[in-house]
């Protein structure tokens, strides 16, 4: 624990002792500017070392910064007025960040300098050119979109979203926005079939109520049950489909076997090999456990039964007349349960057997028990088979 201790230590005294023109040298501005910042901030009497570190350190930032800027200015560039921009904000924020320090002056009379400027129009105009950019690749999308495409659609949305982060007022961009928005919106319909007897539909059909669509909604996707009256032109459908319940077969299996145990009943006197009664030096009587053999016989009943439901969502693309992707589902609902009777001693029982002569056995499930069980199965396996098929509209 010492020794961690040590190290803990000699850690921070590292951090503390860093030294900004070392960040300097090593090309680390930023975290020299962040250390000079902290160093200083604050701080009545001021080291000239901190103070020469945080002026080298904003210099040279600011260079680099300017330097990215005429880089890209100097290429092809219409497609990166956002990082001009960002470049802009954070060459201002580093102002903001230093003006409450100011003016710095070291303890030995040093004043640094730093040389500021008013990067407010050069801001706005790499805003505004980037909006330009997004708004004019935005409507070239739109062209594909109002084709039916729609993940060009919703690629021209968040390049609306861009401008509007850009300048909110930008042309027409909330209506353009919406447009893209309402065409890059993707409709799915849920049907349902089932070849089941007509009460089993009725419990499958009111579990498929509480199946709620909406739950599957996301941004782009949105998803509703598909009926007769239904004008909606979906660009997917799944249809989920009950071919077969097989209530399975009632077995009832009993098991009739005898147990034995040895078991202390009392004690009883010791004899020698005479048969004559053993005592102690004092006359007393000596005895020991008595051990008999005790039985009994067990009949064991076991019932067990496995209904399935057979099933599967297939989802149908707008695209084509087949099924792009079929997703077969089998849920089973398992009864068992076992009890047991004797007849003999009690005593030759485990407790495992004994806990079977204490309980009823329990009756078979009837048939509208065994299908809402599958039921339920069958549909939280619907949603996850939903939620899980990759779409390709």
């Amino acid at each position: 624990m010492r020794k961690l201790y040590f190290i803990v230590a000699s850690f921070l005294i590292f951090v503390q002792c860093k030294s900004i023109d070392k960040l300097v040298e090593q090309g680390r501005y930023d975290e020299a500017f962040e250390l000079g910042i902290d160093k200083l901030a604050g701080k009545k009497d001021k080291e000239t070392k901190y103070v020469k570190g945080l002026e080298r350190a904003f210099a040279e930032l600011n260079e680099r910064d300017l330097d990215a800027i005429d880089a890209i200015l100097a290429g092809p560039h219409d497609h990166l007025y956002d990082r001009v921009a960002n470049i802009y904000i954070n060459l201002d924020r580093r102002q903001q960040i230093l003006k409450p320090i100011l003016p710095l002056r070291s303890k030995d009379g040093y004043l640094a300098k730093f040389q500021f400027a008013n990067y407010t129009q050069e801001i706005a105009n790499a805003k505004e050119q980037s909006a330009i950019y997004d708004y004019n690749r935005a409507e070239e999308l739109m062209v594909f979109a109002e084709k039916g495409d729609k993940s060009a659609a919703q690629r021209a949305f968040e390049l609306y979203e861009d401008v509007s982060q850009y300048n909110p007022n930008f042309k027409d961009i909330k209506n353009r926005q919406d447009d893209a928005f309402e065409m890059g919106v993707e409709y799915f319909g849920i049907e349902f079939a089932a070849n089941v007897p007509g009460y089993v539909r009725e419990i499958l059909l009111n579990d498929l109520n509480q199946l709620n669509p909406t739950r599957f909604n996301t941004f782009w996707t949105k998803y509703d049950f598909v009926d007769a009256y239904s004008e909606k032109d979906y660009d997917g459908t799944f249809v989920v489909t009950v071919d077969e319940l097989d209530f399975g077969i009632e077995r009832e299996v009993i098991n009739n076997f005898n147990v034995e145990k040895k078991i202390i009943d009392g004690t009883r006197p010791v004899r020698d090999s005479l048969g004559r009664v053993v005592r102690d030096s004092l006359g007393r009587q000596i005895t020991e456990p008595n051990h008999v053999f005790v039985d009994a016989q067990v009949k064991e009943i076991k019932r067990e039964k496995i209904s399935t439901l057979y099933g599967d969502v297939k989802f149908y693309s707008n695209r084509e007349n087949y099924a792009a992707s079929t997703n077969p589902i089998q849920v089973n609902f398992v009864f068992n349960d076992v009890a047991a009777d004797y007849r003999g001693d009690k005593r030759a029982l485990d407790n495992n057997i004994l806990a079977l002569t204490r309980k009823n056995l329990v009756a078979f499930p009837d048939q509208i028990t065994t299908v809402r069980n599958l039921s339920d199965h069958f549909f939280r396996e619907v949603s996850q088979k939903i939620t899980r098929i990759r779409i390709g509209v």
